[in-house]
């Protein structure tokens, strides 16, 4: 249910960011238009900014999430859910993991440990 929850929020954090970023836009759009009638100007250049600002203000959003993604996953080595906490990020590809919630184990990469990380005798 966990991910079904991520997938929730997320379509959610989307339309609202859709809906104020078009709301946003709107107003951009009204108050451009009434600078440049007020200046006398026809620049549809400034009209055309204000409105698309927000929009790509979204796609920055999202973008950056993607870059944070990439880092936490490839460059940080997230310990690949072995940990009690999956957000706790070990350097080089270390391993998290423990027997039960009084000991555990840092396991480096390559190395073999006589914990099993899972059947038999593992407990999460």
């Amino acid at each position: 249910m966990a991910g079904f929850a991520v997938v929730i929020t997320i379509l959610t954090c989307g339309i609202t960011g859709i809906l104020g970023a078009g709301a946003l836009s709107i107003i951009l759009f009204f108050l451009a238009r009434k600078k440049l009638r007020n200046e006398g100007r026809n620049d549809r250049s400034l009209v055309v900014k204000s409105t698309v600002a927000p929009f790509l203000g979204l796609v920055w959003l999202i973008v950056a999430l993607l870059i944070h993604v990439q880092i936490s996953n490839k460059l940080a080595h997230q310990d690949c859910g072995l940990s009690g906490d999956p957000y706790v990020t070990l350097p080089n590809g270390y391993e998290l993991g423990s027997h039960n919630t009084c000991d555990g184990y840092i396991r480096a990469p390559g190395a073999q440990t006589d914990v099993p990380v899972a059947g038999p005798g593992y407990v999460r």
